[in-house]
Order: structure tokens, then sequence, then C-alpha cells
């Protein structure tokens, strides 16, 4: 299959969509230098500044590198975290102290461990699951609350959806809970911080097929999962948020005769309610992995065709 990468302009009103023109895009610019692969990678604004974090086995192992580009420039690559085992899936997300980390280590069954950037150094990795664990999958999120943020990290394992919280920036971590008490399978998801709750969106498989299920969590009042869409191969839900408004894009075929195509969901109301999904693509090939991002004009989505 050819990869290719295409972009998709959506006002949050749905009023407009349209290709961005390629001459609005920057040229490619290399990240990773070294011989080896570099995979997994996370991207994130904070304080004004892109940070990216990714795994590498230039090494032997897959180690964790990051680099920053502050003012348009990119600082040189360093290597974060390193163990002799491999590092892999980073995720980040940040409040106004803090860039947090999150990845799965994997030493002896397999281990979710956390770090935060102060903007000088990273901090001593902490484990977040529990030994004994076989978790895959990470992600963290964060309930931007005040005074003290709530961290969430996430992680699959055995066939759910766990979580476990933190009050203090991740020193401590709490034992972990499943996001949703369904007997079903919980497969792929996305997580998004907010200010009102940190949102969660994911496949669950049941005797009747996949649907696409969303849950806030933070307020026990609104901690209700919501069906998005029902669908026999829906797949790699992107959850994005920018309050009030939230977005997720999915993949989905209603046969494994058809290709995949994209479909997007919006809500205007901290997810108290959604939109009808709408088909963005239309093409006679796959259009796999979206990602999707809200913005104060336009919702973006990316994807793989």
């Amino acid at each position: 299959m050819k990869a290719a990468l295409f972009a998709l302009l959506l006002l949050p009103t749905l009023l407009d969509a349209g290709e961005l023109p390629p001459d609005k895009w920057a040229p490619p610019e290399p990240i990773s230098t070294g011989a080896a692969l570099a995979r997994y990678p996370s991207i994130l604004n904070h304080k004004g500044a892109l940070y990216i974090v990714w795994s590498d086995n230039r090494l032997g192992a897959f180690d964790l590198f990051a680099r920053v580009s502050s003012g348009g420039r990119w600082s040189d690559e360093e290597l974060i975290f390193q163990s002799g085992f491999d590092s892999t899936d980073p995720h980040l997300c940040s409040d106004s102290r803090y860039l947090y980390l999150i990845w799965l280590e994997k030493a002896h069954e397999g281990e979710v461990l956390f770090s935060r950037f102060d903007g000088e150094r990273w901090s001593d990795p902490v484990r977040v699951s529990p030994p004994g664990s076989n978790p895959s999958d990470p992600r963290i999120a964060v309930l931007l609350r005040y005074p003290k943020p709530r961290l969430f990290a996430f992680w699959r394992e055995g066939g759910s959806i766990l979580y476990s919280t933190s009050d203090d920036a991740g020193l401590s971590w709490s034992a972990p809970r499943r996001v949703d008490e369904s007997d079903n399978l919980q497969a792929d998801f996305d997580v998004a911080s907010g200010t009102t709750a940190v949102y969660v969106a994911w496949v669950e498989v049941g005797p009747e097929g996949r649907s696409l299920k969303f849950k806030p969590l933070g307020d026990p009042l609104r901690e209700r999962t919501l069906t998005l869409a029902k669908g026999p191969l829906i797949s790699r839900p992107s959850l994005a948020a920018l309050e009030p408004h939230l977005a997720v894009a999915w993949s989905s075929s209603p046969s494994p005769d058809e290709p995949s195509q994209i479909l997007l969901s919006q809500s205007p109301d901290f997810g108290l309610s959604w939109g009808k999904p709408e088909r963005l693509t239309d093409g006679s090939v796959e259009s796999l992995s979206p990602t999707v991002a809200v913005g104060r004009r336009y919702i973006w989505v990316f994807w793989q065709s």
C-alpha cells in the first residue's frame, strides 16, 4: 500500500471544509539523525515551545530521545532515558508547570513508567502500573483544575483499559481502576486533557460487534459512558479537546470487502452531546490511522491513505 498524508480543515460548526494547499506547509524536516529505527513519536506544544519524544534503537535497545523547537530552531537530540530494555510508546501532556511523559518499559512482563520535565531536567522514572501486570498502549492526560492539576495515566491490560491518578505531579499514583465496567473487550483508545474532565474514547468489541464509546473522567456526576457510533470494523479513534468543543475521528468500513474510510463526530458542550458522524473520505483505497486536533477556528484531521 502506498502511504500518503492528507490534511482536512473543518470549522467547528461544520460550515466549511477543504484540503489545505500544499504550499502552506513547510518542507519535511528530519528530527532523528540516527542510522537505526526511530518510532512512536509524541509531539506537544508546551509554553510556546514544541517538544517531541520518540523511541530509537541506535544504541541497541529502544531508548527515549527528545528534541525541542523554540523560535523556529531545533535543539540537539537528547537521550533522556536508557535502561537496557526497550522503552516504547512515549506519550506527552502538560500543564502550566511541567511537561509529563509516560511510556512502556519492556522489562520483565512490562511496566508503565512516568517522568516529568521542569524546563531543566527530566525526573527519575516512577512506576505507575502495579508489579506483575502486563500493560500496553500507555497514554497520559491532565485535569487542569485549580489549584492542583490531577494526572491520569492510562493503559490496556487483559482486554480492559485501566487508569491511575496522581495529585502530586506524578510522585505517587493511585491503585488502577477500569475506565468502564463492561465485560466486553476494550480495544484501541485515545485520551484528551481538559479543565472540567479528562476525556476517553475507545473501541468496544462485544457479541453484537464493535462500537465507539466515550466517557469523561474526574467529575463523578458526569462519568457516564456514551455510544458514539457502531460498525463492524471501527478502529483507531483519535480524540482532541479545546473546551467546550471536542472532536473524535476514527476509521471504519461496513465490510472487509470495502476500504476503510475516516469519520468524524463533534461535541459543542464538553461531551454531553455529540453530532451525527460525518464521513470525511470516500476513496477506493484504505484511509487509516486518523489524528485529530481542535483549534480555535478549525478542526484538523490527518490520516494515512
